[in-house]
């Protein structure tokens, strides 16, 4: 029990837990007042957690109390909130706010869901906004709209339809929130209640731009559906990738690394002749692979080389977001109306209202006015598959994930565009603003060569295209 190695701490609860299984708290209450100073603030939080684990909340609160320890309190009110002892957790919220001031900012969001429980919505919602977006905030909007629309006070309820709708968007694209189900039935819910009141001269001005752009922007992906192209061009891909922070080795990490150190980069450049071959319903990818880190090659049929993540047939990506097919699966938003390449584009936001079993990319979309062609697309981080791997890594390095992807497709002919670059940042950034790039690929197509561009297919066998 007091071996060299074991810290003051660890001998306390040693002592303590052994006094607990044989039930003498007396006693073990008894060697905490007998220390002074910092040993006996360590002994009385080994006490209150002691306290704690027998279910003594309130034994437990007056020892977290002396040793100034406040989540310990915080863990007390989570307690009482699993139980739905809503009153309990707001009297003990109270409790620590005179004890603990500056504890004022962990509690706001357990004071929020105490009156949620308790059927305090406004009240509830007076404590969520000085918190970050949750699903109790969003759900706590809801309510407070339901009740302004029984009223039928149409201004507030559109309001708080709005403010749930903002939130459960948050939850759906926050990075670190799961794919769940719950929170796209209650999107979809709001939505169709806010669109029953009376828009504005501005929402209504968003919405007629919105509906003309999915609309070209759908006739364009049809376009695209029923076109034949046979094409060449460069791919040029430059791949930065650290492999120290493998998800399957992330355990290995030595701790020195873990608040991100500058580590050893591996750096691939590789050189295609890219070609494309579409006719009806068949598309054939082929790659040669003309240059690998400076060697030649002349390899026929090469394999994408990448080492991260993996990419095909970039030019269909804005099919998958904007075909009238998937329009109906996804919430749109008109984000801005901005210039890019000098062209006048709306960037459009989609939010997917339907659950995948595997992921299905969504972000924001770079679409023309006038030809409704896409320019760009940004994906949504929380939209890439295998997103747990990144939140692993992201604990493994105690950092926050900062991923950027996006497509440019600023090759055009024929009224169809082509992918001119694809852009791909694993980052994570630490507490002191620090950042560390995992991952980074950047592919560059140009030197376009094209044999058909055609609105309608042509009947011709893969290969035997003419050059147009």
């Amino acid at each position: 029990m007091h071996s060299p190695g074991k810290s003051q701490k660890g001998r306390f609860k040693a002592i303590i837990d052994l006094l607990f299984q044989q039930k003498r708290y007396d006693a073990a209450e008894a060697c905490c007042r007998r220390l002074l100073g910092k040993p006996q603030k360590q002994c009385y939080r080994c006490l209150g957690d002691a306290f704690f684990n027998i279910g003594d909340y309130k034994k437990a609160g007056e020892y977290y109390r002396k040793c100034e320890y406040t989540e310990g309190h915080l863990r007390i009110i989570d307690v009482y909130l699993q139980m739905k002892a809503y009153e309990r957790a707001l009297a003990y919220c109270e409790k620590l706010q005179l004890i603990s001031p500056e504890a004022y900012g962990q509690m706001v969001h357990r004071m929020g869901i105490a009156h949620f429980g308790l059927g305090n919505y406004e009240k509830a919602v007076e404590y969520f906004e000085e918190a970050m977006p949750s699903a109790p905030r969003a759900a706590a909007y809801e309510r407070l709209a339901e009740i302004y629309h029984q009223k039928d006070n149409k201004t507030s309820a559109k309001i708080y339809y709005n403010k749930a709708v903002r939130d459960y968007e948050f939850l759906l694209k926050h990075f670190f929130y799961e794919w769940k189900n719950e929170y796209i039935t209650p999107l979809r819910r709001c939505i169709a209640r806010r669109d029953q009141y009376e828009k504005t001269a501005g929402e209504k001005e968003k919405q007629v731009l919105l509906n003309r752009v999915l609309q070209g922007v759908g006739k364009y992906c049809q376009k695209m559906k029923n076109s034949a192209f046979h094409f060449f061009c460069q791919e040029e891909i430059v791949e930065l990738i650290d492999f120290s922070v493998e998800a399957a080795h992330i355990e290995k990490i030595p701790k020195e690394y873990r608040g991100i150190e500058v580590l050893p980069w591996i750096k691939n450049t590789y050189l295609y002749e890219y070609q494309l071959i579409k006719e009806g319903k068949e598309i054939n990818e082929t790659r040669t692979l003309i240059k690998q880190n400076s060697f030649k090659k002349n390899q026929a049929d090469a394999p994408l080389l990448t080492r991260g993540h993996k990419y095909e047939k970039l030019i269909f990506g804005p099919l998958a977001l904007l075909s009238e097919f998937w329009q109906y699966r996804f919430y749109f938003n008109v984000l801005r109306e901005e210039k890019l390449w000098g062209e006048d584009t709306a960037v459009i936001e989609a939010i997917p209202l339907h659950l995948y079993a595997q992921n299905h990319l969504f972000g924001s979309i770079w679409i023309s006015k006038n030809d409704f062609t896409v320019l760009k697309i940004q994906w949504n981080p929380r939209s890439i598959g295998r997103s747990h791997q990144i939140e692993k890594k992201a604990r493994a390095l105690d950092a926050a994930p900062n991923i950027t992807f996006f497509a440019e497709f600023r090759e055009k002919k024929r009224g169809i565009r082509f992918p001119s670059r694809y852009y791909l940042e694993e980052a994570y950034i630490n507490k002191k603003g620090k950042k560390y790039v995992r991952l980074r690929q950047d592919v560059t197509l140009k030197d376009y060569m094209f044999f058909v561009v055609a609105s309608e297919v042509v009947e011709t066998k893969p290969g035997t295209l003419k050059r147009r």
